[in-house]
């Protein structure tokens, strides 16, 4: 296998890998919630002066004013070098991968069923707005 990795690979690692379970699942960081936010222990400081932000998927220490992706995270607490992170990480993608496209294919099975079965919002497949059916031709 080649040690060159994509933009693509590296972007899917830090970004299509929820931070929070690698965090409290994968890395098992002691983690508490207070008030509906998640914070963890730096592994740096050891201090839960922390914070999560999900939508850019990085962890936050403002006490040593560290940022984290998931790959410096692991490369933070198992001392790995980036390369051992992303070989680390990789298995865990798939499974995401596979876990997402089982989920999708979950979802256009149910969603053709009730097509099928003619459920009040849709007629002959296409979707009612208003609330009303469509008239017929």
């Amino acid at each position: 296998m080649s040690n060159a990795l994509s933009k693509k690979h590296l972007r899917e690692l830090r970004n299509r890998l929820e931070i929070i379970p690698i965090i409290a699942d994968v890395l098992e960081i002691i983690y508490k919630t207070h008030d509906g936010r998640f914070r963890f222990m730096c592994p740096l400081c050891h201090d839960f002066d922390t914070a999560v932000n999900t939508d850019t998927n990085l962890a936050r220490c403002f006490r040593c004013k560290r940022n984290f992706n998931p790959i410096d995270m692991v490369m933070t607490v198992k001392h790995y070098s980036f390369m051992q992170a992303v070989r680390f990480l990789e298995p865990i993608l798939q499974h995401v991968i596979a876990h997402t496209e089982m989920r999708m294919i979950t979802s256009k099975k149910k969603s053709a069923k009730e097509d099928a079965q003619g459920y009040p919002w849709r007629h002959r497949g296409q979707p009612v707005l208003s609330g009303q059916m469509p008239r017929t031709p």
